[in-house]
């Protein structure tokens, strides 16, 4: 068991503290092709960091090969927040005001109505929780 963690201080490089030996490692690739906002939060999924990257993509960096990989849903927008649910679906919100399912196993976005957002605006959404 691992935990993660960026340091301001340090340029907001990525450590793993291994909990059983007390080992503390600099994931090194990350500091270079990450492009996370530090105003975004991290998640773990599956032995990978799962986090919305400065262009707004979905980027899951897999802990033990230290390899990225990007998606992104089709049209030009950007997503601004994610959840992982108990049964494996990422609900992501974006700046075209729409909510979206990605599904880790088909790599796949399904688009999910919304009756009416009201005054709301969806894609200004950073923070998705659920209950």
């Amino acid at each position: 068991r691992y935990i993660y963690y960026q340091n301001e201080d340090d340029d907001y490089k990525l450590y793993s503290y291994a909990i059983e030996d007390g080992q503390l490692n600099e994931h090194k690739i990350w500091a270079k092709e990450a492009n996370h906002n530090t105003g975004r939060k991290l998640t773990i999924f599956e032995n990978s960091i799962w986090y919305i990257d400065i262009a707004g993509f979905l980027t899951s960096y897999n802990t033990q090969e230290q390899t990225f990989t990007r998606f992104k849903p089709n049209n030009k927008i950007k997503l601004t927040s994610l959840l992982i649910e108990n049964n494996n679906e990422i609900w992501l919100t974006a700046d075209s005001n729409q909510l979206l399912i990605f599904n880790p196993q088909l790599q796949t976005f399904v688009n999910q109505e919304i009756a009416d957002t009201g005054q709301y605006a969806l894609g200004q959404t950073n923070t998705i929780v659920s209950t």
